[in-house]
């Protein structure tokens, strides 16, 4: 009977203390391990775009970055559109005003979203005009093109205070272009071709005979410092080597027979955005500032637009 109870007691001793070093092990592995990272959250839904001034709700497309805002403030026709484009497809063209800058001026963009992509067209820099009055709106056109105006910021010639852009859209790019620029003073009636959004426009031959005396004028004047210092002022070094280089190869080439008619059709034709070579006010004002010295005429050009270039692709 001591036999029997003494195996019991020895069986009994082994497995309390099997169980209190399982305990313990346990334990001590609990305060080893790391702490357990917390269950990952589901993602908020997304919510839906609205104005960031007003609420209001916008295209499922138009999506604004922090602090930016519809012109003036809320959706409608003079600040956002929706612009058929070819194949059935739409584009949004949307007025956004990014905030100010250190002189006032609201600051704003144009931007396209396209199939839930979306891309900068103009960035522009609005003052006020002698009403007080801040505006910049965007509405399409019967051809199928749009049209954007504002009225740029105070920095502006007097010369330049109202700008207009016909807009077209570049199905290979997949992009909006820039087809046409007038830009004209706040008393200036905008012409007829901005409004119809045509890309290419006729100079007509009275039109041929002033741009003519232009281009002469620029090639008496291309070689004079103050000429070119004029023209240039606002190019940074690089742009203006180049720029200087091109326009001493395009006057040598408007010595051959009919070459200034040429380049003046080229220049009004639907490859180049500018319009001051074109629009019968501007031309003329050209012409008439052609009787000035070399570095005046060069001011005078810049500030109507400069040398007209390429749209780009």
């Amino acid at each position: 009977m001591d036999g029997q109870r003494a195996r019991s007691l020895g069986t009994w001793w082994a497995a309390t203390a099997c169980g209190l070093l399982l305990a313990l092990s346990a334990g001590a592995c609990k305060r080893d391990a790391a702490p357990t990272a917390p269950a990952p959250t589901a993602p908020a839904p997304a919510q839906p775009a609205v104005d960031a001034r007003t609420g209001a709700a916008m295209p499922p497309d138009v999506k604004l970055g922090p602090g930016e805002a519809l012109w003036p403030g809320k959706p409608e026709e003079a600040n956002q559109t929706e612009w058929a484009i070819a194949g059935g497809k739409r584009v949004i063209l949307s007025v956004v005003k990014l905030g100010k800058d250190e002189k006032g001026n609201d600051v704003g963009v144009l931007r396209a979203f396209h199939e839930g992509r979306s891309h900068d067209v103009e960035r522009f820099s609005v003052g006020a005009t002698d009403k007080g009055e801040r505006w910049a709106i965007i509405e399409t056109l019967p051809n199928g093109r749009a049209l954007f105006r504002y009225v740029p910021s105070a920095s502006a010639t007097a010369k330049n205070a109202r700008v207009a852009l016909v807009l077209g859209w570049d199905d290979k790019a997949q992009r909006v272009r820039v087809v046409k620029r007038w830009q004209g003073p706040a008393t200036a009636t905008e012409p007829t071709w901005a409004s119809m959004g045509e890309g290419a426009l006729t100079l007509g031959e009275a039109g041929q005979g002033l741009c003519d005396k232009v281009l002469r004028k620029i090639a008496a004047c291309r070689n004079d410092k103050g000429f070119r210092e004029s023209l240039f002022r606002t190019l940074a070094a690089e742009e203006r080597t180049r720029s200087e280089k091109e326009l001493a190869a395009l006057a040598a080439t408007w010595k051959k027979k009919g070459a200034a008619k040429a380049q003046c059709e080229k220049w009004s034709g639907a490859d180049y955005q500018a319009t001051h070579f074109t629009e019968p006010t501007d031309l003329a004002e050209l012409a008439k500032d052609a009787e000035l010295d070399c570095t005046m005429f060069g001011r005078e050009l810049d500030d109507q637009g400069g040398l007209p270039r390429k749209a780009p692709e």
